[in-house]
């Protein structure tokens, strides 16, 4: 099923699975409490902006759509 809230997570390193986890286990306290369906996606930025993953279509999609927050 599509969430009702899309997160692309941008981190300065690269994000190991025990902080995935910590930022999934919080936004699933926030899913819990708004009763919202949220997804995320936890990146390094440096891939995040590199040539091969800009031609992405998902890359294309948060450009065009996403809100920096």
């Amino acid at each position: 099923s599509e969430s009702d809230w899309d997160f692309l997570i941008l981190l300065n390193h690269q994000p190991d699975i025990n902080e995935q986890k910590v930022f999934r286990h919080l936004l699933f306290m926030i899913e819990l409490e708004t009763v919202q369906a949220i997804s995320a996606i936890i990146r390094n930025s440096s891939e995040w902006e590199s040539p091969r993953n800009k031609i992405s279509p998902f890359y294309q999609s948060v450009s065009r759509e996403g809100k920096k927050l």
